[in-house]
């Protein structure tokens, strides 16, 4: 296993509000479950990204 530096997320990510919200809400199925006020925050477009390992 190789572990590589990644820097933190931004916070205009997908990935910033999942971790921040305290709920799983990276993936759409989970969206559904999730408080109204963060359905919300998921519809606006945010950035993405990809950590290969």
């Amino acid at each position: 296993m190789e572990a590589k530096q990644v820097n933190p997320s931004r916070p205009d990510s997908y990935e910033r509000l999942a971790h921040g919200s305290g709920a799983i809400a990276s993936r759409p199925t989970c969206a559904g479950r999730a408080p109204a006020a963060l359905r919300r925050q998921l519809r606006q477009q945010r950035l993405e990204r990809f950590i290969y390992h």
